[in-house]
Formats: structure tokens, C-alpha cells, sequence
């Protein structure tokens, strides 16, 4: 999911995942140049690792939106975010 400042989450599909960023499918893109908090989770796993990430959005299309990661937030975010990406 996405939250850009002091609105509600956004909730979507991860379509891309690299360690610089993240194309989420969604039908409500935010605009482009917006600053977010990204949280990635696995499917089902409420219980799960959680990726924590600040960012900004930089492309979208009919499908969705590519977010460049500026931060992530906090070392287990980082090994999380490089386990999922590189598995």
C-alpha cells in the first residue's frame, strides 16, 4: 500500500519490486512528483515481514504507479525489501 501526507492508504498489487523502487497496480494513481509511505507485505501474511519505505511517485499509467524509493526505513526493511527481491 501506499499513503502520500495525511491521506488514507491506498491498496494494491506489486506488478515491480527492485531495491530502488516499486510499480504497484492500482486504480487510484496518485500524481506524479507526490511523496509516500510505501508498506510491502506478502500475501497472507498478516503476521509477516513488513517493508517500510519512503518515496515518491514517478510514472503512472492506466494500471498503476512506479514509486522511487528515497529511504527505507529501518535495517529489518532493507534485509526484508533484498530477501524479496533477490528470491
Amino acid at each position: 500500500s501506499a499513503t502520500a501526507d495525511a491521506t488514507d492508504p491506498l491498496a494494491g498489487r506489486v506488478r515491480e519490486l527492485s531495491l530502488t523502487g516499486v510499480f504497484i497496480y492500482t486504480p487510484l494513481p496518485m500524481p506524479i512528483g507526490t511523496r509516500c509511505s510505501v508498506m510491502i507485505q506478502l500475501a497472507g501474511q498478516a503476521d509477516g515481514p513488513l517493508v517500510r519505505c519512503a518515496g515518491e511517485v514517478v510514472r503512472k499509467d492506466e494500471e498503476g504507479m512506479a514509486i522511487h524509493f528515497e529511504r527505507i526505513l529501518g535495517e529489518d526493511s532493507y534485509a526484508h525489501l533484498r530477501n524479496l527481491v533477490l528470491y
